[in-house]
């Protein structure tokens, strides 16, 4: 298991601007094609809505951004060692368009987004 973390950039370099977000997601274009084709539609409406939230949520980024690989790697360590399975399937820590808070790729656990 591989934490792609996509969250700290974002947080890193943030301006609360539509341009900023088009950049964002086309540099990780690869973590967001599922996210963009499947599960996020009205783009261009989300991110016009999204601008607000992120600036009223972009603190509460940057304090969990750390957390968060420590944390989802705690808890398959836990698991793994409970129920003697392995995860090999890859988590990318994103930060969408407000549409949810997780999702799974269309086929059976191949890969786990946070938002």
């Amino acid at each position: 298991m591989f934490i792609h973390d996509t969250v700290t950039d974002f947080t890193d370099n943030y301006l609360p601007t539509i341009d900023y977000l088009k950049k964002y997601y086309e540099k990780h274009a690869s973590h967001f094609e599922e996210y963009f084709r499947f599960h996020c539609h009205n783009v261009d409406e989300k991110m016009k809505m999204a601008i607000q939230k992120h600036k009223e949520k972009i603190s509460a980024l940057i304090q969990i951004k750390d957390k968060m690989p420590k944390l989802i790697s705690d808890i398959a360590r836990n698991y793994e060692q409970m129920y003697e399975i392995t995860f090999t399937k890859d988590v990318h820590l994103i930060v969408g368009l407000y549409g949810s808070n997780a999702f799974t790729y269309q086929q059976i656990i191949q890969k786990l987004h946070f938002a």
